[in-house]
């Protein structure tokens, strides 16, 4: 067996470039590669994205995004190509760095790709294509992938909330490709996109998240689902009966703003916090499934913000939940600490409302505390396993179903994936080698408007920025 991620880390200080390091489990031990990209300058935000391209050869998509050093602005993202494999990925990269606009003009922060949040692969009526959603333009899109590592925007098609469903501030946060069956027998590809959406989403004003069916095309297919507020992502489930394919979507979300507590007996979550299912054949029909305590505050053992999902082959469960508590003892200030349910997605798809700990009795371990930004359950459908992103650091579970969940291997410390020193690196995002998309990455909300802590972080990260231009 042999399972791999690639991630992308930060410098801490936001001073040094980023890096990208690789780890790969053979079912004994780990092989850990730092800074594959070492002697190459990326940005202070980075993402990465695993595909295959049209000759069905593995890539990993580089997403650098971009800020003006004076006026903090994004500036277009530069995307680029590499194999992804060895110990060194090489330079210069198969394709790019490169910027796209949507339109095929010049690229400007208006037009273009800025901060690319999740990518999907599907080659339709001959042509390969990798579709993408951006979170600042609030824009899915589609790439072309003529031939080899030949990559272009198509230019003819996009899409874009409607004016009419959006509030005053909308972020494009995930997309899934997916298979349902109609009424004539006919099993069609959809893509369906998520968006954040709030009227002052800073202050932690909130509407209920946009989610959206597209046909290949990028073309709307019925009308808007509303699913919970600041959701996190799409995960799903298709079954096969014959020859019939029914989807159902999962979305987790954290109910409003990420909050921090003031520390560990005080912990402060959503009560909007949830975890909702969708089936495709109607995104509008929405079922809330998993619920929190009412209270908001303290230490309730229903008291953490629902974040993540993953769901096996087999049809079982693994459920993350947490939240941030602030301590100065901790590198990046706060610290998570949460746990993780194992249950069968039978029960999921039966409960209302239900409480996991006082209603469902799943079983679970803690988690935490520790520090770090990125918290995501990313499941490997080609060996069963699930790699979960806890902060800096990554284990590997299976799902155990009614059992409590236990790390078949790990923990692997982002400091052994690269070389900042004498501190480990941020995780900012990590992807999955060869599964079957659920999320092809897990971008830190560190930088985002959706983060209560964005408003610490994003401005130290800037005057860095400006600090580190002025010496230039």
């Amino acid at each position: 067996m042999s399972t791999k991620i690639a991630v992308a880390l930060s410098d801490p200080n936001y001073t040094a470039s980023s890096q990208i390091g690789t780890s790969e489990y053979n079912g004994t031990t780990f092989s850990n590669l730092a800074n594959v990209l070492s002697g190459t300058t990326l940005s202070n935000d980075v993402k990465v994205f695993w595909f295959k391209n049209v000759a069905g050869a593995e890539r990993i998509l580089v997403a650098e995004t971009q800020y003006d050093p004076i006026t903090y602005a994004p500036n277009p993202s530069q995307l680029s190509v590499y194999a992804g494999t060895g110990s060194s990925w090489g330079s210069p990269p198969l394709f790019g760095p490169v910027a796209f606009s949507f339109d095929g003009t010049t690229p400007t922060a208006a037009n273009s790709i800025i901060n690319l949040y999740g990518i999907i692969e599907k080659t339709v009526g001959g042509v390969h294509y990798l579709y993408g959603i951006d979170y600042d333009q609030k824009t899915v899109f589609r790439l072309i992938n003529s031939s080899g590592d030949s990559y272009a925007m198509d230019t003819a098609v996009k899409f874009v909330p409607p004016a009419g469903d959006r509030g005053v501030q909308t972020f494009g946060q995930d997309i899934v490709l997916v298979e349902e069956t109609n009424s004539s027998s006919v099993t069609e590809t959809f893509v369906c996109a998520l968006f954040l959406d709030g009227t002052n989403v800073y202050g932690g004003n909130y509407n209920p998240s946009l989610l959206y069916k597209l046909d290949t095309n990028l073309s709307q297919v019925g009308a808007v689902g509303h699913v919970g507020k600041n959701a996190t992502g799409i995960k799903f489930r298709t079954v096969t009966t014959g020859t019939d394919k029914h989807t159902t979507l999962y979305i987790p979300s954290i109910g409003g703003m990420q909050n921090f507590g003031s520390g560990p007996s005080n912990l402060i979550w959503n009560i909007d916090s949830k975890l909702q299912t969708v089936p495709v054949a109607n995104i509008t029909s929405v079922t809330n499934r998993l619920a929190v305590a009412a209270g908001g505050t303290g230490s309730d053992p229903d008291g953490f913000d629902i974040r993540d999902i993953a769901i096996d082959n087999s049809g079982n469960a693994l459920v993350l939940v947490g939240c941030y508590y602030n301590d100065m003892s901790s590198p990046l200030f706060s610290y998570m600490i949460g746990k993780l349910y194992s249950l069968p997605v039978s029960t999921i798809d039966t409960a209302s409302n239900s409480l996991l700990d006082a209603g469902l009795f799943a079983a679970n371990i803690p988690i935490g505390p520790l520090d770090g930004w990125v918290w995501a359950l990313a499941y490997d459908r080609l060996e069963d396993l699930t790699w979960f992103g806890q902060g800096n650091e990554f284990n590997i579970y299976d799902n155990p179903g009614s059992a409590a969940p236990s790390p078949i291997a790990g923990p692997v410390s982002s400091g052994s994936l690269g070389s900042f020193s004498p501190q480990r690196g941020n995780v900012n995002s990590f992807t999955v080698y060869g599964h079957v998309r659920l999320r092809s990455a897990h971008p830190s909300p560190a930088f985002h408007s959706n983060s209560s802590m964005a408003l610490k972080a994003r401005p130290q990260f800037m005057e860095q920025l400006k600090q580190t231009a002025a010496t230039k």
